[in-house]
C-alpha cells in the first residue's frame, strides 16, 4: 500500500505543476500556466503521461487481492515499452532542467506562491515550486526503495505462511 500511496501522491505532484499558476508576491506578477510551460522542463508531460497509467495499474492491481503482492510485472511492461520511453523522459528532464531552475532564478522563485487553476479537495499545504520540479529527481531512487522494501514484505509474508498445496501434502 505504501507504493499505492506514493505514486498516488507523485501523480498529484506531477499533475499540480502543469495545472498550476504563479504568482509573485513582491512584483505583482502572474504566471499562467501557458508560460509556464515555456519555462518548465518540456519532458514533463512526457513524463506524467506514463505515471497515470502506471497509478492506473497499480490501483486495479491492488483491488484485487490475490494479485497484491505481484506488482513487478507492472513495472517491467512500462520499462520495456518503447513508445512510452519511460527512463529516456527521465534523462531528458534532466538535461532540461538546469535551464528551468536558471529561469526561474531570473523570476525570483523564492517569493513566488503557487495557485491552482482549477482548486480540488486536497486541503493539504501546497509545495512549493523547486520542491515540484525536484520531485522527478528523487523518484526513481524511491522506486528502488519501494520495491526492495515491497520485495522484503512479500518475501516474509511468503516465508511466514507457506502456499496451500493443491493436492493437500
Amino acid at each position: 500500500m505504501e507504493l499505492l500511496k506514493s505514486e498516488r501522491m507523485y501523480t498529484f505532484y506531477l499533475s499540480l505543476i502543469l495545472k498550476t499558476n504563479i504568482s509573485a508576491s513582491r512584483k505583482n506578477m502572474l504566471l499562467e500556466s501557458e508560460d509556464l510551460s515555456r519555462i518548465l522542463p518540456s519532458s514533463l508531460r512526457a513524463l506524467t503521461q506514463p505515471h497515470i497509467a502506471l497509478l492506473c495499474n497499480l490501483e486495479e492491481r491492488m483491488n484485487r487481492w490475490q494479485w497484491q503482492d505481484v506488482v513487478g510485472d507492472i513495472f517491467m511492461k512500462l520499462l520495456n515499452n518503447d513508445e512510452v520511453q519511460f527512463l529516456d523522459n527521465y534523462i531528458i528532464y534532466l538535461r532540461e532542467l538546469p535551464e528551468c531552475i536558471s529561469v526561474l532564478n531570473v523570476y525570483r522563485v523564492d517569493c513566488f506562491k503557487l495557485t491552482r487553476q482549477h482548486e480540488d479537495h486536497h486541503s493539504e499545504a501546497m509545495p512549493d515550486l523547486l520542491t515540484l520540479i525536484f520531485q522527478p529527481i528523487h523518484r526513481i531512487p524511491e522506486y528502488i526503495r519501494l520495491l526492495q522494501t515491497r520485495s522484503l514484505t512479500t518475501l516474509t509474508t511468503r516465508v511466514a505462511k507457506p502456499p496451500e498445496l493443491p493436492w493437500g501434502v
